[in-house]
């Protein structure tokens, strides 16, 4: 069976993108342990005393589909079309997969008006294994399917005609999910399964919530720190969890919502205003969370540095060096985060640029404290091979050729000069941030290249000569610094 026969019509996977043979996809069908059902392992089948063949179940398929926002559909009823269309016209689903295009008897009297894509996204078995790049069969599978909608397309500023201007810059409030933050969750690249170890930490604090688990004996927070140099992802991430979140408990609450609080705004010119305005600010979140049909994700990005630092202000303090009110901002920024343990529909979440300076105050109430460093050759090349895969999409690189996966190149490096080169210019960029590296294709077209359209070879060398103009560039920094 060939590997468009496997996957069905439609599927942007991975593998069909590269430039492989059938026989290189075979020979890493193995290598890959892929299993279609048909045999006797273990994601296959086994075969009982008379002989016949019992599929056991064992990989649970998170599915998203994504409805168009002129559909009037039941959410029950398209979860149920969506199931349909996959199991009857796919035998394998290959995962961190999108489909876009849909051809099938029973489905196209929905599919046009109502659906805009399905996404394929992780498997997990029983025993809380992982599997985010590889095919699944369906007969060895359980599709989790959320249906969702944007429910706005933007984000809009706080409003409380009661508390001022003053207020109203407080925070920005978003409607989840939004067309907006779709597709973050996605270019997301880190060198481990960051993201998803995120979701799984929210899972367990609403299963510990639902199960009525003492507070007081197991202590949870529900706020998770990442720390790191900037241009690594955080807020980036914090909001792609917010979206993804929303996507996810669909089935429990109506929609989601974002508050990024704006740091500067929680500090007053006026002596002892800045605590009031934290009180203010998370009454208002008290507000919110009082209704139990919104799961609610609070991100203060940089508000832990904005403290100047919260540690530093604490020891200053005892000698009369720090303002009583940069005090009084900490010791309400802690009261608050405290008070909001006993909601079960909340998730703070904390970014910092300054790792050193963190209040040891806070970093104790966070459940989570992840560093997030500069991305490693192999996360460099990901996010390079996007950025080109985006650039042929648009036409700016024509024709196109097939980038290999990672997975692709440690299998079959000399099967595509292209990726090989690619991965090359990823090594040379060792120590540039996500954001830096994600704007190195612009800086590379503004600089070298300067036309309509372009080579993959061309394009390669302004890439390559992009990278060392810039590496150049923060040493000549870094030397007059």
């Amino acid at each position: 069976m060939t590997l468009a026969a496997r996957l069905g019509s439609g599927f942007i996977a991975r593998s069909e993108s590269s430039s492989l043979t059938e026989d290189d996809i075979a020979a890493a069908a193995s290598a890959m342990s892929i299993a279609d059902g048909d045999g006797d392992g273990d994601r296959g089948c086994t075969a009982d005393e008379t002989g016949d063949c019992t599929v056991r179940e064992q990989w649970t398929v998170q599915i998203e589909a994504k409805l168009k926002k002129r559909s009037t559909m039941r959410f029950d009823r398209a979860r149920r079309q969506v199931e349909s269309f996959l199991r009857d016209n796919h035998v394998s689903l290959p995962l961190s997969s999108c489909l876009s295009t849909f051809d099938g008897s029973t489905f196209d009297a929905f599919a046009p008006d109502n659906l805009k894509y399905i996404r394929i996204c992780e498997a997990r078995g029983v025993n809380g294994e992982i599997l985010v790049d590889d095919i699944v069969p369906l007969s060895a599978c359980v599709l989790d399917i959320h249906v969702f909608q944007d429910v706005t397309p933007a984000a809009a500023a706080s409003e409380d005609p009661d508390q001022g201007d003053q207020q109203t810059d407080a925070s920005r409030h978003w409607d989840l999910p939004c067309a907006e933050l779709d597709g973050q969750w996605e270019s997301l690249v880190f060198d481990e399964s960051l993201p998803l170890r995120l979701l799984d930490f929210v899972y367990s604090s609403l299963l510990f919530s639902d199960r009525g688990v003492d507070t007081n004996l197991v202590n949870i927070s529900r706020v998770i720190l990442l720390h790191g140099p900037p241009g690594t992802g955080k807020t980036t991430l914090c909001r792609a969890l917010a979206q993804k979140l929303a996507i996810r408990l669909s089935d429990r609450f109506s929609f989601g919502k974002l508050v990024e609080v704006n740091s500067q705004s929680l500090f007053s010119k006026f002596f002892a205003e800045s605590g009031k305005l934290v009180v203010q600010l998370f009454q208002s979140l008290h507000d919110l969370l009082d209704d139990q049909d919104v799961f609610v994700c609070v991100l203060i990005g940089r508000c832990v540095d904005e403290v100047e630092s919260l540690s530093a202000a604490r020891k200053a303090a005892a000698s009369g060096l720090e303002p009583s009110d940069a005090i009084r901002v900490v010791n309400a920024l802690l009261t608050q985060i405290d008070r909001l343990r006993q909601r079960k529909n909340v998730l703070v979440l904390a970014t910092s640029n300054i790792t050193e300076a963190i209040d040891v105050a806070f970093l104790d109430r966070a459940d989570i404290k992840q560093y997030i460093g500069d991305p490693s050759p192999r996360a460099i090349y990901q996010i390079l091979s996007s950025s080109l895969a985006e650039l042929m999409h648009c036409g700016i690189i024509a024709p196109s050729v097939p980038l290999q996966t990672l997975r692709e190149l440690d299998l079959f490096a000399e099967s595509s000069p292209a990726s090989s080169r690619l991965f090359a210019i990823a090594k040379r960029c060792s120590g540039m941030s996500g954001r830096s590296l994600r704007r190195l294709a612009f800086i590379a077209h503004a600089r070298f290249v300067r036309a309509p359209k372009t080579s993959m070879p061309r394009f390669l060398d302004a890439m390559e000569a992009a990278a060392d103009s810039e590496m150049q560039s923060r040493k000549h920094l870094a030397q007059s610094s």
